[in-house]
């Protein structure tokens, strides 16, 4: 479910693109969409990663019988040595889960803003809130991606067998590229290398180049991926499996696109006490 998850980042990038080009009023909704998806995305390939490592319970029991921890270079300098275990996994699952709510909402508030006339796509004045919300954007994705480093570093020879930097390289190819380079086109437009014509706007010209750069990325991508998640990985678990659990198309997609398990972690990762209850339980009893 969760590879299916990620899977899709590359045809949504590339219809929302196709869609921006045809229907340029579409676009805010459109690149909401996207920031969405993207933060799906990241929840999703933390959960994949969990579940690599025989689950958080599992994990946890793993987690309690390490030494501590350094962080990786250069914030070993500046940050202590940690000890893993219940509290840094649940900091890690609500450093990700605040990205999965902030990066929608704040997509949410740029449209509303942007119909008030406060927000103007790719100019970083102080009287824009562009700039605020970019500013934002970026704190809460560092914040998640860290805790996905440290989460790396702390689980490295358990996630070994499995390939994770590939993975993790894929989709943050896909998402910082295109974030990093639609930032750049902007920057193009204002210097005046990018020029409108009698019908179209410099800005709506930088728009559309973007827009057919992340097609033909989108391209380059989907080999990307078909290699970093390949099904090869599980052969020995699919010639095990005669019938599919489930024949119902529709079904399936239900259930990869649903959002019930991150409504789920969400109120989970919030009652702290609750959290580390059922897991120190487990912990305990695996012990004994």
């Amino acid at each position: 479910m969760y590879i299916c998850r990620i899977i899709l980042m590359v045809p949504i990038y590339c219809i929302t693109s196709c869609l921006s080009m045809i229907h340029p009023n579409w676009t805010e909704i459109l690149n909401m969409i996207r920031d969405i998806y993207e933060a799906f995305v990241i929840y999703s390939f933390t959960m994949l990663l969990i579940n690599y490592v025989g689950g958080e319970r599992r994990l946890v029991l793993t987690l309690e019988l390490k030494d501590r921890i350094e962080h990786p270079w250069p914030f070993n300098y500046f940050f202590m040595s940690f000890h893993p275990g219940s509290s840094f996994l649940r900091l890690v699952k609500i450093g990700v889960l605040q990205f999965v709510l902030v990066r929608p909402l704040l997509s949410a508030l740029s449209i509303g803003l942007g119909i008030f006339g406060l927000y103007k796509d790719g100019y970083f004045g102080f009287d824009n809130s562009y700039l605020y919300i970019f500013i934002f954007n970026n704190i809460s994705f560092t914040l998640a991606l860290y805790g996905l480093v440290l989460f790396f570093v702390t689980t490295e020879e358990l996630l070994e067998p499995y390939h994770p930097l590939p993975k993790f390289l894929c989709i943050k190819g896909v998402i910082f590229f295109s974030f990093w380079q639609g930032i750049a086109l902007s920057i193009l437009e204002k210097l005046g290398v990018i020029k409108g014509n009698n019908e179209m706007s410099a800005q709506a010209m930088a728009l559309m180049f973007q827009n057919v750069l992340v097609c033909i990325e989108m391209l380059v991508a989907s080999f990307a991926h078909s290699l970093a998640f390949s099904y090869e990985e599980y052969s020995e678990e699919l010639e095990k499996v005669y019938e599919p659990i489930n024949k119902n198309m529709a079904n399936n997609i239900k259930s990869i696109l649903s959002a019930q398990d991150v409504i789920k972690e969400v109120k989970e990762s919030i009652s702290p006490v609750k959290y580390d209850f059922e897991l120190n339980i487990d912990v305990r009893m695996d012990k004994n």
